[in-house]
Protein backbone atom coordinates (compact mmCIF):
# COMPACT_ATOMS: atom_id res chain seq x y z
CA UNK A 1 0.00 0.00 0.00
CA UNK A 2 2.72 2.46 1.01
CA UNK A 3 4.67 1.54 -2.10
CA UNK A 4 1.63 2.39 -4.25
CA UNK A 5 1.19 5.75 -2.49
CA UNK A 6 4.87 6.60 -3.05
CA UNK A 7 4.57 5.69 -6.74
CA UNK A 8 1.49 7.92 -7.13
CA UNK A 9 3.27 10.76 -5.35
CA UNK A 10 6.29 10.32 -7.62
CA UNK A 11 4.06 10.45 -10.72
CA UNK A 12 2.33 13.62 -9.46
CA UNK A 13 5.70 15.30 -8.80
CA UNK A 14 7.01 14.25 -12.23
CA UNK A 15 3.91 15.53 -14.05
CA UNK A 16 4.09 18.84 -12.17
CA UNK A 17 7.78 19.34 -13.03
CA UNK A 18 7.22 18.41 -16.69
CA UNK A 19 4.39 20.88 -17.16
CA UNK A 20 6.37 23.61 -15.47
CA UNK A 21 8.87 23.34 -18.33
CA UNK A 22 6.35 23.65 -21.21
CA UNK A 23 6.22 27.43 -21.31
CA UNK A 24 3.71 29.90 -19.97
CA UNK A 25 0.11 28.60 -19.85
CA UNK A 26 -1.17 32.18 -20.02
CA UNK A 27 0.43 32.57 -23.46
CA UNK A 28 -1.03 29.25 -24.53
CA UNK A 29 -4.51 30.53 -23.65
CA UNK A 30 -4.43 34.05 -25.12
CA UNK A 31 -1.77 33.50 -27.80
CA UNK A 32 1.29 35.58 -28.56
CA UNK A 33 -0.80 38.71 -29.16
CA UNK A 34 -2.30 38.80 -25.66
CA UNK A 35 -1.68 41.93 -23.61
CA UNK A 36 0.15 41.88 -20.28
CA UNK A 37 -2.90 42.73 -18.16
CA UNK A 38 -4.91 39.82 -19.57
CA UNK A 39 -2.04 37.38 -19.03
CA UNK A 40 -1.51 38.65 -15.47
CA UNK A 41 -5.19 38.03 -14.72
CA UNK A 42 -4.96 34.50 -16.13
CA UNK A 43 -1.81 33.79 -14.09
CA UNK A 44 -3.60 35.00 -10.97
CA UNK A 45 -6.67 32.89 -11.75
CA UNK A 46 -4.48 29.79 -12.22
CA UNK A 47 -2.29 30.63 -9.18
CA UNK A 48 0.74 30.93 -11.48
CA UNK A 49 1.76 34.11 -9.68
CA UNK A 50 2.44 32.08 -6.53
CA UNK A 51 5.81 30.52 -5.55
CA UNK A 52 6.51 27.11 -7.11
CA UNK A 53 6.22 25.25 -3.81
CA UNK A 54 2.79 26.76 -3.21
CA UNK A 55 1.70 25.95 -6.78
CA UNK A 56 2.69 22.34 -6.17
CA UNK A 57 0.66 22.03 -2.95
CA UNK A 58 -2.35 23.68 -4.61
CA UNK A 59 -2.00 21.21 -7.50
CA UNK A 60 -1.69 18.29 -5.08
CA UNK A 61 -4.76 19.52 -3.20
CA UNK A 62 -6.74 19.62 -6.47
CA UNK A 63 -5.84 16.09 -7.63
CA UNK A 64 -6.16 14.50 -4.17
CA UNK A 65 -9.52 12.90 -3.21
CA UNK A 66 -8.98 14.08 0.38
CA UNK A 67 -8.54 17.85 0.31
CA UNK A 68 -9.17 21.25 1.85
CA UNK A 69 -11.05 23.86 -0.17
CA UNK A 70 -12.70 27.18 0.46
CA UNK A 71 -16.39 27.60 -0.20
CA UNK A 72 -15.51 29.91 -3.12
CA UNK A 73 -13.24 27.27 -4.66
CA UNK A 74 -15.94 24.61 -4.41
CA UNK A 75 -18.45 26.82 -6.23
CA UNK A 76 -15.96 28.13 -8.79
CA UNK A 77 -14.55 24.73 -9.74
CA UNK A 78 -17.88 22.88 -9.36
CA UNK A 79 -16.24 20.30 -7.10
CA UNK A 80 -18.25 17.16 -6.40
CA UNK A 81 -17.99 15.33 -3.10
CA UNK A 82 -18.77 15.42 0.61
CA UNK A 83 -17.52 18.53 2.42
CA UNK A 84 -17.82 19.65 6.04
CA UNK A 85 -16.85 22.92 7.71
CA UNK A 86 -17.46 26.64 7.41
CA UNK A 87 -15.79 28.95 4.93
CA UNK A 88 -12.89 26.50 4.67
CA UNK A 89 -14.10 22.94 4.18
CA UNK A 90 -12.50 19.50 4.44
CA UNK A 91 -13.92 16.77 2.29
CA UNK A 92 -13.69 13.69 0.12
CA UNK A 93 -14.15 14.68 -3.49
CA UNK A 94 -13.72 13.69 -7.12
CA UNK A 95 -10.22 14.94 -8.04
CA UNK A 96 -10.24 18.23 -9.91
CA UNK A 97 -8.01 18.07 -13.00
CA UNK A 98 -8.35 21.69 -14.04
CA UNK A 99 -9.37 23.08 -17.43
CA UNK A 100 -7.86 22.55 -20.85
CA UNK A 101 -5.81 25.56 -21.96
CA UNK A 102 -7.05 25.19 -25.53
CA UNK A 103 -10.72 24.13 -25.28
CA UNK A 104 -11.47 25.76 -21.89
CA UNK A 105 -13.38 22.58 -20.95
CA UNK A 106 -12.89 20.71 -17.68
CA UNK A 107 -10.24 18.05 -18.21
CA UNK A 108 -12.48 15.51 -16.45
CA UNK A 109 -15.24 16.10 -19.03
CA UNK A 110 -12.73 15.82 -21.89
CA UNK A 111 -11.54 12.47 -20.51
CA UNK A 112 -15.11 11.20 -20.10
CA UNK A 113 -15.89 12.14 -23.71
CA UNK A 114 -12.96 9.99 -24.86
CA UNK A 115 -13.68 7.11 -22.46
CA UNK A 116 -16.29 5.20 -24.57
CA UNK A 117 -14.01 5.15 -27.61
CA UNK A 118 -11.03 4.12 -25.48
CA UNK A 119 -12.95 1.23 -23.92
CA UNK A 120 -14.23 0.09 -27.31
CA UNK A 121 -10.69 0.10 -28.71
CA UNK A 122 -9.20 -1.68 -25.68
CA UNK A 123 -11.86 -4.42 -25.66
CA UNK A 124 -11.58 -4.93 -29.43
CA UNK A 125 -7.78 -5.17 -29.25
CA UNK A 126 -7.89 -7.72 -26.39
CA UNK A 127 -10.52 -9.85 -28.15
CA UNK A 128 -8.41 -9.86 -31.30
CA UNK A 129 -5.22 -10.67 -29.35
CA UNK A 130 -6.87 -13.45 -27.31
CA UNK A 131 -8.57 -15.21 -30.22
CA UNK A 132 -5.66 -15.13 -32.68
CA UNK A 133 -3.02 -15.54 -29.95
CA UNK A 134 -4.53 -18.81 -28.73
CA UNK A 135 -5.10 -20.00 -32.31
CA UNK A 136 -1.50 -19.29 -33.39
CA UNK A 137 -0.10 -20.73 -30.16
CA UNK A 138 -1.99 -24.00 -30.63
CA UNK A 139 -0.96 -24.25 -34.29
CA UNK A 140 2.70 -23.57 -33.41
CA UNK A 141 2.69 -26.28 -30.73
CA UNK A 142 0.90 -28.87 -32.84
CA UNK A 143 3.17 -28.19 -35.83
CA UNK A 144 6.35 -27.91 -33.76
CA UNK A 145 9.50 -27.81 -35.87
CA UNK A 146 7.67 -26.90 -39.10
CA UNK A 147 7.63 -23.59 -40.96
CA UNK A 148 4.30 -22.77 -39.28
CA UNK A 149 5.92 -23.05 -35.84
CA UNK A 150 8.94 -21.00 -36.91
CA UNK A 151 6.74 -18.33 -38.49
CA UNK A 152 4.55 -18.05 -35.39
CA UNK A 153 7.58 -17.79 -33.09
CA UNK A 154 9.27 -15.20 -35.34
CA UNK A 155 6.06 -13.16 -35.59
CA UNK A 156 5.55 -13.22 -31.80
CA UNK A 157 9.16 -12.13 -31.15
CA UNK A 158 8.78 -9.30 -33.69
CA UNK A 159 5.48 -8.26 -32.12
CA UNK A 160 7.03 -8.04 -28.65
CA UNK A 161 10.23 -6.32 -29.81
CA UNK A 162 8.92 -3.74 -32.28
CA UNK A 163 7.85 -0.37 -30.75
CA UNK A 164 4.10 0.20 -30.95
CA UNK A 165 4.44 3.65 -32.53
CA UNK A 166 6.64 2.20 -35.30
CA UNK A 167 4.21 -0.66 -35.97
CA UNK A 168 1.34 1.83 -36.07
CA UNK A 169 3.06 3.85 -38.81
CA UNK A 170 3.90 0.75 -40.87
CA UNK A 171 0.44 -0.81 -40.55
CA UNK A 172 -1.40 2.45 -41.24
CA UNK A 173 0.71 3.18 -44.33
CA UNK A 174 0.59 -0.38 -45.69
CA UNK A 175 -3.12 -1.12 -45.19
CA UNK A 176 -4.47 2.45 -45.29
CA UNK A 177 -2.52 3.77 -48.30
CA UNK A 178 -0.69 1.07 -50.28
CA UNK A 179 -3.53 -1.50 -50.14
CA UNK A 180 -6.39 0.97 -49.67
CA UNK A 181 -8.06 -0.05 -52.94
CA UNK A 182 -8.25 -3.65 -51.68
CA UNK A 183 -8.87 -3.17 -47.95
CA UNK A 184 -11.09 -0.09 -48.09
CA UNK A 185 -9.52 0.98 -44.77
CA UNK A 186 -8.69 4.60 -44.05
CA UNK A 187 -5.45 5.99 -42.63
CA UNK A 188 -7.42 8.00 -40.07
CA UNK A 189 -11.05 8.31 -39.11
CA UNK A 190 -13.50 8.60 -36.25
CA UNK A 191 -15.45 5.60 -35.01
CA UNK A 192 -18.53 7.72 -35.75
CA UNK A 193 -19.33 9.04 -39.23
CA UNK A 194 -22.04 11.48 -40.18
CA UNK A 195 -24.54 11.18 -42.98
CA UNK A 196 -24.05 14.30 -45.13
CA UNK A 197 -27.75 14.36 -46.07
CA UNK A 198 -29.55 13.69 -42.78
CA UNK A 199 -26.77 14.72 -40.38
CA UNK A 200 -27.31 11.49 -38.45
CA UNK A 201 -24.32 9.85 -36.73
CA UNK A 202 -23.67 6.17 -37.29
CA UNK A 203 -21.06 3.72 -36.01
CA UNK A 204 -18.24 2.93 -38.45
CA UNK A 205 -16.61 -0.24 -37.18
CA UNK A 206 -14.18 -0.51 -40.11
CA UNK A 207 -12.27 2.46 -38.70
CA UNK A 208 -11.69 0.33 -35.60
CA UNK A 209 -9.86 -2.46 -37.45
CA UNK A 210 -6.40 -0.91 -37.89
CA UNK A 211 -6.20 0.67 -34.39
CA UNK A 212 -7.37 -2.57 -32.72
CA UNK A 213 -4.94 -4.62 -34.81
CA UNK A 214 -2.04 -2.29 -33.94
CA UNK A 215 -2.88 -2.16 -30.23
CA UNK A 216 -3.40 -5.93 -30.07
CA UNK A 217 -0.08 -6.95 -31.65
CA UNK A 218 1.97 -7.01 -28.45
CA UNK A 219 -0.57 -8.90 -26.27
CA UNK A 220 -1.18 -11.24 -29.22
CA UNK A 221 2.53 -12.04 -29.37
CA UNK A 222 2.67 -12.71 -25.61
CA UNK A 223 -0.47 -14.89 -25.67
CA UNK A 224 0.93 -16.85 -28.64
CA UNK A 225 4.14 -17.67 -26.78
CA UNK A 226 2.34 -18.56 -23.53
CA UNK A 227 -0.16 -20.78 -25.35
CA UNK A 228 2.61 -22.52 -27.32
CA UNK A 229 4.62 -23.18 -24.14
CA UNK A 230 1.56 -24.50 -22.28
CA UNK A 231 0.56 -26.73 -25.18
CA UNK A 232 4.06 -28.18 -25.54
CA UNK A 233 4.14 -28.86 -21.79
CA UNK A 234 0.82 -30.71 -21.96
CA UNK A 235 1.80 -32.62 -25.12
CA UNK A 236 4.84 -33.99 -23.29
CA UNK A 237 2.71 -35.48 -20.50
CA UNK A 238 2.58 -39.26 -20.10
CA UNK A 239 -1.15 -39.60 -20.80
CA UNK A 240 -0.77 -37.85 -24.17
CA UNK A 241 2.16 -40.05 -25.20
CA UNK A 242 0.20 -43.11 -24.06
CA UNK A 243 -2.78 -41.97 -26.15
CA UNK A 244 -0.58 -41.68 -29.25
CA UNK A 245 1.04 -45.06 -28.50
CA UNK A 246 -2.36 -46.73 -28.33
CA UNK A 247 -3.22 -45.47 -31.79
CA UNK A 248 -5.50 -42.57 -30.96
CA UNK A 249 -5.66 -39.94 -33.68
CA UNK A 250 -4.39 -36.42 -33.04
CA UNK A 251 -7.97 -35.17 -32.93
CA UNK A 252 -8.97 -37.70 -30.27
CA UNK A 253 -5.79 -37.02 -28.30
CA UNK A 254 -6.42 -33.27 -28.33
CA UNK A 255 -9.99 -33.83 -27.19
CA UNK A 256 -8.75 -35.90 -24.25
CA UNK A 257 -6.16 -33.21 -23.49
CA UNK A 258 -8.89 -30.54 -23.56
CA UNK A 259 -11.00 -32.57 -21.12
CA UNK A 260 -7.99 -33.08 -18.83
CA UNK A 261 -7.19 -29.34 -18.82
CA UNK A 262 -10.74 -28.52 -17.78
Amino acid sequence: MWYGILVLLGVVILVFIMFQGFGDPAKMIVGQSGDKKTMDNIRKDLYLDQPKWKQFFLYLNDVSPLAIHTKTDIEKKHLQGLFIGGSTKVGIKIPYLGKSYQTKKDVGKVLMEALPGTLLLAVSAMLFATFFGIFLGVIAAVKKGTWMDSSAVLASITGISAPSFFMAIIIAYFFGIVLHNYTGLNLTGSWFDMDVVTGEKYLTLKNLILPAFTLGIRPLAIITQLTRSSMLDVLSQDYIRTAFAKGLSKRQSFLSMHCAMH
